[in-house]
């Protein structure tokens, strides 16, 4: 219905009015009139609210919707949450046992650089006492007695045990010759017998001394 046929019916209702006020015989009509309209309005207002319960109800069915979707984030959410504090109490735990192990490896540092320390101190003892061995050994290189100087007619001689042409070298060792250095061994000086050396047997093919 447009506005020009509201308008109309407007018009024929105002002058409805004026009929039925001014004859007496028309006022039950007007009442009607006046009764269906009312009716209609109510009618009107009835589908009003309706249409507008209606727009409640879909509006009522959104947001339960979005409510349930919104629950379901939550339990989805709370879900993950439990998940990121489980994993936070798992590197916890891994965190303290790589301190743990930081410490392990700490003390095992600090006991290798001990023994470090103590090797070094032990090749520093070894090597004095190597210095200390040098220095005795060219001490006792110089204690040591000059060889005596020995001549031919000393150690050139025949025995009678051998041939005439044979010809032995005997080193003519002295009795003082065979007693212990007493510089180098005192402890032993009186212990060992003299040293025997024994010339049997030796021939010496390069010397040829006549008779």
């Amino acid at each position: 219905m447009d506005y020009m046929e509201q308008l109309k019916q407007f018009k024929a209702q105002k002058q409805l009015e004026k009929l039925a006020q001014s004859n007496t015989q028309t006022q039950p009509y007007f009442t009607a009139i006046k009764s269906n309209s009312a009716t209609q309005n109510a009618i009107k207002s009835a589908q009003n609210s309706l249409i507008s319960s209606q727009q409640q109800q879909q509006n009522s069915n959104f947001y339960q919707e979005q409510i349930k979707q919104l629950q379901q984030q939550n339990q989805k959410l709370s879900i993950e949450k439990s998940s990121l504090v489980n994993e936070n109490d798992q590197l916890r735990q891994l965190l303290k046992y790589s301190n743990s192990q930081f410490k392990l490896t700490k003390v095992e540092e600090i006991q290798a650089v001990q023994d470090i320390q103590l090797f070094d101190t032990q090749s520093q003892t070894n090597q004095s006492i190597l210095q200390d061995i040098q220095t005795q050994t060219l001490d006792l290189l110089i204690l040591l007695p000059e060889a005596p100087q020995i001549h031919e007619q000393d150690y050139v001689k025949e025995t009678d045990q051998l041939d005439s042409t044979d010809k032995f070298v005997n080193l003519n060792i002295t009795e003082e010759m065979q007693k212990p250095n007493a510089l180098l061994y005192p402890s032993i000086q009186n212990d060992l017998p003299p040293a025997k050396f024994s010339t049997e047997g030796v021939i010496n093919d390069s010397v040829n001394i006549e008779e």
